[in-house]
């Protein structure tokens, strides 16, 4: 779907790529009920990434994280260590 430019963005679980209100730069590219066939459908797999403005046309993937459906602040802690890494990059 990414190479295709089909993702939605925006909030919700329609969506597949979202801004982390947690953090300045990262995104969020969502999967839920990663593997499809797995028993425990609470399972998501997330991949956090940065668009930099400064590079056009890059995308800096900084780490890719399976989650639990209400796991809230586990989700925040993955973002907020992506921008720790992407902050490390650019230093």
């Amino acid at each position: 779907q990414a190479t295709k430019g089909e993702l939605r963005f925006g909030s919700g679980k329609r969506k597949d790529v979202d801004y982390m209100r947690c953090t300045s730069d990262i995104l969020e590219l969502k999967w839920s009920n990663i593997p499809p066939d797995s028993e425990d459908k609470g399972m998501w797999l997330r991949l956090y990434f940065s668009e930099p403005v400064g590079l056009p046309g890059s995308l800096i993937q900084l780490n890719l994280e399976l989650k639990y459906k209400n796991d809230p602040a586990g989700q925040d802690a993955a973002a907020l260590c992506a921008q720790e890494r992407l902050e490390k990059h650019f230093s």
